[in-house]
């Protein structure tokens, strides 16, 4: 089999459809006018190449049938700049290649950006159950009483990235929002610290106040509310979660989490945004459950895992997040997202099509074959989108799969083409 379509973590195998004549931009692309099998430059973006020169990264490129790769610091803040306007200037002389946005579907950077802080307003991240604070507290103080302190550690975030004893652990970022007369949380008002120390004994949390662009307030005992951050480390930086549920407090605008992202991804594609130019985004880590039982999604100050008096309010939320990004990048542009489990997306009729981590599931070469069967031959059947746009990762993670990664590659190659060829 040529190298072209076998490098590792860096390609990846397409399964396309036809296109229309509504989207003549898209369907003249070679993605949707060459046969199987298709190699796509699939991330990369901290490759030593991406960093050199105009000419060095186009050269990396050239030979794929597209790049899905990220563009913005939505999650790893190191991107080299210039690459948004290396990809414009890269479809200006190659128009035939596909380009698509990696990007994170679920998290984001909060600690490095303040125009994150600009954008989203505190309640629109997740949180976890926490506990009142027992005593007053003025812009100086450092030292919190809580009437539970269970809910509160320093260690509260473990980095993800490639870490020797994979043990490298980040500290809690909590929030503190006082409660107005109904005990309803009033977000513009609060501030976020992150725990130095806690005792358990005391009942007592130690913090650095006025973190993530927040300012030092005063508090009020029992009625001001201690909201741990959900949260995640990938880049070297804790990422908080966008609250997509249909629970997810509205800012002074109106606007859940998920219309400011819809906006803020619209506003990135639109005339005159920096990717105005690309051909839709790939969505990583979008889910239809909520990543944790313990996430308290109503802000009630107990776990819900995203369902609400009995309804998946994060299935529903990210349902009306994902019709608004439609609806906003119209029919000329690609969205896709994870799709290889139960719990990932399923918004067949919205998106066109779904990335397989891995042919079968994250990171696995073979285990549960039908079920990757299955899947892919549901969207391609089910789904009414004009073109039809799945891709599989050739992604191996498991040590064993690793040590026969040529053979698994070409099982994938193969089986990926079955069910996309025309």
């Amino acid at each position: 089999m040529n190298a072209r379509w076998i490098k590792g973590l860096s390609s990846i195998l397409l399964c396309l459809g036809t296109g229309s004549d509504g989207l003549a931009n898209l369907s003249e692309k070679e993605a949707f006018n060459e046969g199987f099998p298709q190699g796509f430059a699939f991330r990369g973006e901290y490759h030593k190449n991406s960093r050199k020169d105009y000419q060095t990264w186009e050269a990396e490129l050239a030979d794929q049938t597209g790049v899905i790769r990220k563009f913005v610091t939505e999650e790893l803040p190191g991107i080299n700049p210039e690459t948004p306007g290396w990809a414009e200037r890269f479809l200006r002389e190659r128009p035939e290649k596909l380009m698509l946005l990696h990007l994170n579907g679920e998290s984001r950077q909060v600690t490095t950006e303040a125009e994150v802080h600009q954008r989203y307003f505190p309640g629109h991240w997740v949180y976890e159950p926490g506990s009142l604070l027992t005593s007053a507290l003025t812009k100086d103080a450092t030292e919190l009483g809580v009437e539970e302190i269970a809910p509160f550690k320093v260690d509260a975030y473990l980095d993800r990235g490639d870490n020797e004893d994979g043990k490298r652990w980040f500290p809690q970022i909590l929030c503190l929002v006082p409660l107005d007369a109904k005990g309803k949380r009033d977000w513009y008002k609060s501030e976020f610290v992150v725990v130095t120390g806690v005792d358990k004994k005391r009942k007592t949390v130690s913090v650095k106040r006025g973190q993530l662009f927040s300012t030092a307030k005063t508090f009020a005992a029992g009625k001001t509310f201690v909201a741990p951050l959900a949260g995640g480390i990938w880049g070297g930086a804790p990422l908080a979660f966008y609250n997509l549920s249909s629970a997810c407090p509205k800012d002074r605008q109106g606007r859940t989490a998920g219309e400011v992202f819809a906006l803020e991804i619209a506003s990135w594609f639109g005339t005159s945004g920096p990717l105005a130019t690309f051909d839709g985004v790939a969505f990583d880590v979008n889910y239809w459950q909520a990543r944790e039982a313990k996430w308290d999604v109503d802000n009630d100050g107990t776990g819900d895992g995203g369902v609400v008096d009995g309804v998946n309010a994060w299935r529903l939320g990210d349902w009306v997040f994902l019709n608004d990004l439609r609806k906003r990048l119209g029919d000329s542009r690609l969205i896709t997202a994870d799709a290889q489990h139960p719990n990932n997306q399923q918004a067949v009729g919205v998106l066109d099509g779904i990335e397989s981590e891995g042919l079968v599931q994250h990171n696995d070469g073979f285990r549960g074959f039908s079920r990757a069967v299955n899947t892919h031959l549901y969207w391609a059947e089910n789904n009414p989108r004009p073109l039809d746009f799945r891709y599989i990762v050739l992604k191996l993670k498991n040590p064993a799969d690793e040590n026969r990664s040529d053979p698994l590659h070409r099982f994938a190659v193969g089986t990926a083409c079955c069910l996309g060829a025309r």
